[in-house]
């Protein structure tokens, strides 16, 4: 079990909802379905009911979960972006909002805030930890939360080093103690109070989430990664984790989170090879990850740009940059697993697990790979309420 050296709480600032708008109730309101993804109440060690909210913030997305289950992982771009509340207050929320959420804009605070889909078409940023505090809200009301329960968040974390993981840190929960984690969206007022907030290294949870499909489901082609050393290869669209994990304990000093060898560096490179200004346009990203025949992106009713070949000559290059990274990391320690997850690790999986399989170690690919770490969270979460007195 991956253990902080300081146990962070957070407690929220609650704040009365302004005059005129107040707490709608659900009988009466266009959100009345709410409440269809009920969360898993959990028992703490101290015999208190808890709520555990899984967050994993990437580049490209923001994920959470209230009860570990895969369907149930909300998604939405990680785009975000600050409006005035008179834009918000304009917006005619369907019953059916769930289903497409691109209508999906909080009142937060004094001003309005647009997550999603809806931020994507504003033309917002994409951002891994702006306005997160947001967008866990988001989540929050999503799942239509209730207030009576504290939250245990767990949020995973790239890990440069340590120095580097404590100061993000802290600076994410400067941002969460500044918020009251309150928020109004379709005449509804909701409000999350949290209790606790643990930060994990990436690549950490998809290992603990991966040996729990292992246990649940007796999957005989999962080794059991409790007995044994174990490296996490995490690939995401801004950092390339490599973790390192002696019986399932987390070792610090070892693992790093890398840029430059990450999604997104393979995008800038198609981009820079085709002459493609923005290579984090979401056309290009999905022609890029798209499956091999399908490998085309279009911009604003252009003639369609196609990227096969490019990426047959460009992924076997980038690959060997990953290897020759990886290979430099290697710890001097014998290594018995490989957990291989994220989405840009799946996407060099192949050639990752040849050269693990040169080494004799045993791979396996985290299944969901872009959901594990959110997953794994969750049961963090618990795990960790079960410690509390």
């Amino acid at each position: 079990m991956y253990e902080e050296d300081d146990q962070i709480t957070t407690t929220t600032v609650q704040r009365r909802p302004a005059a005129g708008h107040g707490s709608v109730s659900a009988s009466n309101s266009k959100l009345s379905n709410v409440g269809i993804l009920n969360p898993e109440i959990v028992i703490g060690g101290d015999d208190k009911e808890y709520i555990i909210l899984s967050i994993d913030a990437s580049r490209t997305e923001f994920r959470a979960t209230v009860n570990g289950n895969e369907e149930d992982v909300f998604r939405v771009p990680s785009n975000s972006k600050k409006i005035p509340l008179t834009q918000v207050r304009a917006i005619n929320v369907s019953s059916d909002w769930r289903k497409h959420l691109d209508e999906f804009c909080l009142e937060w605070g004094d001003k309005g805030l647009a997550i999603g889909k809806v931020a994507v078409q504003m033309e917002a940023p994409q951002s891994k930890h702006e306005n997160l505090a947001g967008k866990i809200m988001a989540a929050a009301v999503y799942f239509n939360l209730p207030k009576d329960k504290p939250v245990i968040l767990v949020c995973s974390l790239p890990h440069p080093d340590p120095e580097e993981f404590k100061a993000t840190k802290e600076q994410l929960l400067q941002e969460l103690k500044g918020s009251s984690l309150q928020a109004k969206f379709g005449g509804n007022s909701f409000e999350i109070k949290i209790a606790q907030t643990f930060f994990v290294p990436e690549g950490y949870n998809a290992l603990l989430y991966t040996d729990k499909r292992r246990v649940q489901l007796d999957i005989k082609e999962i080794p059991n990664f409790n007995r044994g050393n174990t490296i996490v290869i995490d690939g995401g669209h801004e950092h390339l984790s490599f973790v390192l994990c002696e019986n399932m304990r987390f070792q610090s000093i070892v693992s790093k989170s890398l840029t430059g060898l990450s999604m997104c560096d393979f995008c800038a490179s198609i981009a820079e090879l085709k002459g493609i200004d923005n290579p984090e346009s979401p056309s290009l990203i999905n022609a890029i990850i798209a499956p091999p025949g399908k490998r085309k992106c279009k911009f604003r009713g252009g003639k369609p740009i196609d990227l096969e070949s490019d990426i047959e000559q460009l992924q076997p290059e980038f690959a060997r940059k990953i290897i020759n990274s990886f290979q430099e990391w290697f710890p001097d320690v014998e290594v018995d697993y490989a957990l291989i997850t994220g989405g840009s690790g799946f996407y060099f999986s192949r050639d990752l697990i040849e050269v693990l399989a040169e080494s004799e170690i045993q791979s396996v690919v985290a299944q969901p790979y872009r959901y594990s770490n959110v997953l794994g969270g969750f049961f963090y979460g618990k795990a960790r309420a079960l410690e509390f007195s």
